[in-house]
């Protein structure tokens, strides 16, 4: 993996003479196999079902997002049972728990759809929390068309809202065109329209906002991974519909986290068919990711709970230059069909312990003020 002369003064505060050799080597096998660390807490998993009758989360959680605030760590995630469904939160002061349930999150019905929203995620911008997630919309029950719903309210950044109260239940719906025209051939009673749905909201570069979404069909659950932009965070957005960054067909994206690190963009997704996790890059936002590493978060082996897929994959911030990211993820545990449990794991950055260089004939490094060079 070759690193230019800059990146090299980046990561080691010298600067490469003029006839140095132009490698600066890392130990890695290809440009294919990232120097990200990944590790799974050993005390996973962090949230579980409560098993008990009539509660929301008494069968399963999942669709988490993790967000820490005023020193908080807050998992929001989507409950089932057989005959209901919510948004729901829980905290922990530490990332790793234990966490407590602070109950339902997101309003649970609404005019305009059929159940409760699912995949919560939220951010503070502008003086308001900003809040999303799916919808199915009215009429649609038992299918897998989608809609984005939004709500805001005023607040202080280190304060998180205990509830959220309807905003808009149908800010974006498919049109039909593009990614979001379901297989009619499968998919006669949604109309001709796949879903949009798990939307993740992020600066865009430039300025602006980019929510990444993920398309649904009822004829293969989720596929590919495309995106809306906004001026403003509250709307009107516009849906990307001529291309994805992530295209669909036979990869099927249930779930979608994104990052940053040393200048280019990074998105985790679970890959339906396979049930792993996938990394992704692109060296910018809007452009056409290519794959990176399969079996990113690893699955668990033997009887371990987390053996069957690699599920849902968020992250806690965005900007993997600062050195370390929590993240959740969730996974189907055995002998449970699709039931799900959360677990945690970080996200480390690489260093340069254990590069080589090869200088050359005639090669020379020139160190800069206090620049030093750790060979080990």
């Amino acid at each position: 993996m070759k690193i230019t002369r800059r990146e090299f003064l980046k990561y080691t505060g010298v600067a490469l003479g003029s006839f140095a050799l132009r490698d600066f080597i890392y130990p890695l096998e290809s440009q294919a196999t990232l120097p990200f660390t990944v590790t799974k807490y050993s005390g996973n998993p962090v949230l579980v079902p409560t098993g008990i009758n009539g509660d929301y989360d008494e069968a399963t959680v999942r669709d988490a997002s993790f967000i820490k605030v005023g020193g908080i760590y807050n998992i929001l995630y989507t409950s089932w049972t057989d005959v209901k469904g919510a948004s729901m939160r829980a905290t922990s002061n530490s990332p790793f728990g234990p966490y407590t349930r602070q109950g339902v999150y997101y309003p649970t019905s609404g005019t305009t759809i059929d159940g409760a929203p699912g995949n919560p995620f939220i951010l503070y911008t502008g003086g308001k929390w900003h809040a999303w997630g799916d919808v199915i919309p009215k009429g649609y029950a038992g299918t897998w068309r989608r809609s984005v719903c939004y709500m805001s309210q005023d607040g202080s950044a280190d304060t998180i809202p205990s509830s959220f109260s309807w905003g808009t239940e149908r800010l974006i719906d498919g049109d039909g065109t593009g990614w979001t025209a379901a297989n009619t051939s499968h998919c006669n009673n949604v109309g001709g329209i796949a879903g949009v749905s798990t939307p993740k909201v992020y600066p865009k570069d430039g300025g602006g906002w980019i929510m990444f979404l993920c398309a649904t069909d009822c004829s293969v659950a989720y596929y590919g991974v495309g995106y809306a932009t906004a001026t403003d965070i509250a709307g009107p957005w516009t849906v990307n519909t001529a291309s994805q960054v992530i295209a669909g067909g036979s990869y099927l994206a249930e779930q979608i986290a994104y990052f940053t690190y040393n200048g280019k963009h990074y998105l985790i997704t679970n890959q339906v068919s396979t049930l792993t996790s996938d990394l992704w890059q692109c060296d910018t936002q809007t452009g056409i990711y290519t794959l990176a590493q399969t079996d990113f978060i690893p699955k668990g082996t033997g009887s371990q709970w987390d053996a069957s897929q690699m599920g849902v994959v968020a992250l806690e911030g965005y900007n993997l230059n600062n050195g370390i990211l929590y993240g959740l993820y969730d996974a189907i545990y055995p002998t449970h069909n699709w039931d799900r449990k959360i677990g945690i794991f970080t996200l480390t950055a690489p260093s340069i312990s254990g590069a080589s260089i090869n200088l050359g004939t005639g090669g020379s490094i020139i160190g800069g003020t206090g620049g030093t060079i750790n060979l080990q």
